[in-house]
């Protein structure tokens, strides 16, 4: 039934191709590609030197939205078997984008990104296919990263490392110290928290085989280990702002953090919504610190 339905949602010629470039966009989850993107910006911004190549920045822009694009389209197709397990109605899991047309895009996607990368810098270009590599390291493979709860966080703490230094590399060809600081914060902060996104999918990763934080130690130890670990990175925070002002936008973890902790140590209810609560707030939190720190930035 799922895969008739993919099929007669995903018919021939300029509306079929229409069709299934949106449902890939949405496969990928529109609210972390924008999350990205906020990192990229914030890596140029915080490098600020009074000059902005426009154009190389617009072209780096787009080819590191491609390559999370192809990422996060790859984790999708991976994932089919937990998603469905899951309840979830993302695309590919409801069947309205087939594995094929999400394979046919990925191919696109990557060859855009690498494409447009090589027009700006060597170094450009290296950001680019580690962030790849990265990514599909985290999703294929019988040893994908995904499997265990310290390589996939490691994975995707790296990949928004990476994210703003090319930020910096793409607007100006150099990486500002304030931009690591910055970015090795925000990397903590999603090395510790993003375990939060295993609450509520515990049913689809057992299937899958997966061994994230939840299922080693149980979901109750696993919320007091992230609620911990975001009440430290958050006073880390606070602290790395008022010795390095620049960084003044990091002061939000601190309220972020107890945010996070109180819904994390809270009972929640068995709907897969509830449980998904903390990782919510921790993606508010991303919007929120990246926001300020790009209008901080861009105050004289």
């Amino acid at each position: 039934m799922t895969r008739t339905l993919g099929a007669r949602a995903s018919p021939g010629g300029p509306l079929g191709f229409l069709r299934t470039l949106r449902w890939s966009y949405t496969e990928a989850r529109p609210v972390v590609l924008w999350v990205f993107n906020l990192r990229f910006l914030v890596g140029g911004m915080l490098a600020f030197s009074g000059e902005i190549a426009v154009v190389k920045a617009i072209a780096g822009a787009t080819s590191w939205f491609l390559a999370v694009w192809a990422v996060y389209l790859v984790n999708g197709i991976s994932d089919i078997a937990g998603d469905r397990a899951n309840g979830s109605h993302r695309p590919l899991a409801s069947g309205v984008l087939t594995e094929h047309a999400a394979v046919s895009w990925c191919v696109v996607l990557t060859a855009a990104s690498v494409s447009i990368a090589v027009r700006i810098s060597v170094v450009f270009v290296l950001l680019v296919v580690m962030m790849l590599s990265l990514g599909f390291a985290y999703s294929l493979g019988a040893h994908a990263a995904k499997r265990w709860a310290v390589p996939a966080l490691t994975v995707a703490a790296a990949g928004g490392l990476l994210t703003y230094l090319a930020g910096a590399e793409a607007f100006h060809g150099t990486i500002a110290p304030a931009v690591p600081v910055f970015a090795i914060v925000m990397a903590l902060w999603i090395a510790v928290v993003g375990h939060a996104k295993d609450f509520g999918d515990a049913v689809g990763d057992r299937i899958a085989g997966r061994r994230t934080l939840p299922i080693v130690i149980g979901d109750r130890s696993a919320r007091r280990v992230v609620a911990v670990g975001s009440a430290t990175i958050g006073v880390a925070a606070v602290l790395a702002a008022v010795l390095y002002p620049a960084l003044l936008s990091l002061v939000a973890l601190g309220p972020c953090a107890v945010v996070v902790c109180a819904l994390s140590l809270r009972r929640t209810g068995t709907d897969r919504r509830s449980r998904r609560r903390p990782y919510r707030a921790f993606m508010v939190s991303q919007y929120t610190v990246n926001l300020l720190a790009i209008g901080f930035a861009a105050t004289p």
